[in-house]
């Protein structure tokens, strides 16, 4: 288990708990992708692990939209705001490296960005995902990706994982997970009869889908809790985030050194959330 852990999905009756950096400990489970396969190398271009600095095994994950900007959750970063981000590699600690320069969170969702200190260098391998124009319609089909566990007990995948999956009904999904926030994302797949899930480790990592007429990818959430890595996943939604992401959400030079958390009240309420391993 990685020195730190602020990764995805408590169990549904769980409470909310992490992992600190270095010798402190969360005792939060990762998330992963359940029924999922191997990706294909440079596939996911935008797919980033956070890390602990120095760290080789990634405790979240999430989206890069600029070659400075991160999109992840806002349960993986509550610690403070230095980090490590890796992107090019469907390895856990190999790719390109780069620091945080300050950690802005949502105070109402789950949801955060990482702004890092120096840009990522893009090409076939590091791209970034498109930021969604309208609302994802109901049955349409996106993917979602992480090193996360492969089950509930089982270890956390040895390469990234992809997983197809389908967006649900809010409604649906309320009648069988309880209370969403504003803006959430259901989602449910299957892969050969098996439901695909995300799992314990896979917090703050993307769901992506075409919904433009040029195909494109566009992140559409990122990774914030399940039940027992079976069944529905509740990914945080960045459109129903697009006015507070645009007012933050700077791209240019980035910061020259870390500053502290901005908007970092207490986290969004959840009594079922997909914390750290």
């Amino acid at each position: 288990m990685a020195t730190r852990v602020g990764s995805l999905l408590l169990l549904a009756t769980a409470s909310l708990a992490f992992r600190s950096r270095s010798s402190k400990k969360r005792n939060v489970p990762n998330i992963s992708i359940v029924n999922g396969t191997d990706a294909e190398p440079c596939k996911w271009k935008w797919q980033v692990g956070l890390y602990s600095v120095g760290g080789s095994e990634p405790f979240c994950g999430g989206t890069l939209i600029s070659p400075t900007w991160v999109v992840t959750a806002h349960h993986c970063v509550l610690d403070d705001p230095m980090y490590d981000v890796m992107a090019g590699d469907i390895l856990p600690g190999k790719g390109q490296r780069r620091s945080s320069a300050r950690v802005i969170m949502k105070s109402d969702a789950d949801i955060a960005l990482i702004e890092l200190s120096e840009p990522f260098t893009l090409n076939e391998c590091v791209d970034v995902a498109k930021l969604p124009t309208k609302a994802v319609p109901d049955d349409t089909q996106c993917w979602i990706t992480g090193w996360g566990r492969l089950g509930e007990t089982d270890v956390r995948g040895s390469t990234l994982q992809q997983a197809t999956t389908q967006v649900v009904n809010n409604q649906e999904c309320r009648r069988k997970m309880g209370a969403l926030r504003d803006g959430d994302v259901c989602v449910l797949g299957s892969y050969k009869g098996n439901p695909t899930s995300s799992c314990y480790g896979d917090s703050g990592g993307p769901l992506v889908c075409q919904t433009g007429d040029d195909d494109a990818w566009a992140v559409y959430g990122a990774t914030s809790w399940g039940n027992r890595c079976d069944g529905i996943t509740v990914y945080a939604g960045t459109f129903g985030a697009m006015d507070w992401i645009a007012a933050n959400y700077v791209d240019g030079t980035p910061a020259p050194a870390a500053t502290a958390l901005e908007e970092s009240s207490a986290p969004p309420p959840a009594t079922k959330v997909y914390g750290g391993a």
